[in-house]
């Protein structure tokens, strides 16, 4: 998958705390800027339930998905959701470049690479999950 530098200016454009708190050098809880904040917001936006996050009417991409036969028709709608979603519920929208989304069946889960960008604002996302298929 191909890499997209934060933003060539280094603003800070998306800033968020670890989901699972990291404690930085300093002894402070480390933050997370641009691309690794995009990151994360990508990824509780997919394995959310809908309407679950404060402000916010989108994500619940995966949860319909889970506990359900996985097979390559699942893999293309889910694909093609993550793709409609990415310029439709995020703001600034996000532009797909890769979207990968591979069912491992021997794991039973689905094995989802993203990358995505914002060119406005020289900002970018290339990340990846795993979701086991289960509720």
């Amino acid at each position: 998958m191909e890499t997209f530098a934060n933003n060539n200016n280094n603003h800070v454009i998306f800033y968020d705390y670890p989901f699972y708190k990291k404690v930085n050098k300093n002894g402070s809880i480390a933050d997370m800027t641009n691309s690794d904040a995009l990151a994360q917001a990508v990824k509780i936006w997919l394995v959310s339930k809908r309407n679950e996050k404060i402000r916010s009417v989108g994500g619940g991409i995966m949860y319909q998905y889970l506990g359900k036969m996985m097979d390559e028709n699942r893999a293309t709608d889910i694909r093609n959701r993550i793709i409609q979603g990415l310029s439709e519920e995020f703001e600034p929208p996000l532009t797909p470049v890769q979207v990968d989304v591979i069912p491992n069946y021997e794991k039973e889960r689905w094995e989802i690479g993203i990358v995505a960008y914002n060119a406005d604002l020289a900002v970018g996302v290339n990340t990846k999950v795993v979701i086991i298929n289960s509720i």
